[in-house]
């Protein structure tokens, strides 16, 4: 059983629930857009994301820069046809120009140093009518008081700075915001205040001086402890996907969970993402 990181979720854990299934929706309601479709999943992790894009693609390649998750994907994947290969992100990667009908990126960018390699790997190998879908963690919900908490994340981002990004390489660009029914926006509200309770001791800012491996070792400690502790206490109400909501209108900062663009190459007319379907 691979290890619990905050790097990483691990599907089938029961104190992690809540997150995985933020993550799980976010591929249900890109998969409806994918029949008959050749798609790449950058940065697949576990491909439990892959093997759901899967059910409608005509054609799934996965790729992950860790060599020894991808080898624990094509074992549990093994009958489903897809096809994964390690890769880092910020390389080129080995496929043919305009090779791909969509690409798919669900809570990676921010774990790259230099996205920009990223997003141009992906607008190169896809066609002229190719589209992207990439989601990432809303910076003002997930870093409140303004810096990185994160010791995974080398950069978060607000609407506006996330389209500029993604503008550089792609025409067209539509963002949407994952937000939730009640249930969601009070989990939402209870890990802001608990990230604002855990900054608040350290006074002088002293997480600043230590070593990364330290604050990542820390931050997997704290969120698997937390997470286990309110699953054992049973005051965090159980969340199915269908708690979750997907909606292109402005909402509120404080009820936005992730943001999801969907970017489009020259010739792409842009599906429309909602959630519930």
């Amino acid at each position: 059983m691979p290890r619990f990181t905050g790097e990483r979720i691990i599907p089938d854990t029961p104190s992690l629930q809540y997150t995985f299934a933020r993550h799980e929706v976010v591929y249900r309601a890109i998969a409806n857009h994918l029949k008959h479709q050749q798609v790449i999943d950058c940065g697949c992790g576990e491909g439990y994301g892959s093997s759901i894009l899967r059910q409608q693609a005509a054609a799934v390649v996965a790729i992950d820069r860790s060599p020894s998750t991808i080898s624990d994907a094509q074992q549990k994947y093994v009958h489903q046809g897809i096809t994964f290969i390690p890769q880092e992100l910020e390389q080129t990667w080995p496929f043919t120009q305009q090779s791909f009908d969509a690409a798919v990126c669900c809570q990676v960018i921010e774990h790259l140093k230099i996205p920009e390699l990223l997003l141009r790997e992906m607008s190169r190998i896809l066609k002229p009518s190719g589209w992207a879908v990439l989601s990432t963690p809303f910076r003002p919900t997930f870093s409140p008081t303004g810096d990185i908490l994160d010791p995974y994340h080398f950069h978060e981002y607000d609407r506006q700075e996330y389209e500029q990004l993604l503008r550089k390489f792609f025409p067209t660009v539509s963002i949407y915001a994952l937000t939730g029914n009640q249930i969601i926006i009070d989990h939402l509200h209870r890990d802001i205040s608990s990230i604002r309770r855990i900054v608040a001791l350290d006074l002088f800012r002293l997480r600043r001086w230590l070593p990364l491996s330290i604050k990542q070792w820390c931050y997997d400690v704290g969120l698997n402890t937390v997470r286990r502790l309110q699953y054992a206490s049973g005051t965090v109400r159980p969340v199915t996907i269908q708690d979750f909501r997907i909606t292109a209108k402005q909402i509120p900062d404080d009820h936005v969970l992730d943001l999801i663009a969907i970017c489009g190459n020259s010739d792409a007319v842009l599906p429309t993402i909602t959630w519930p379907l």
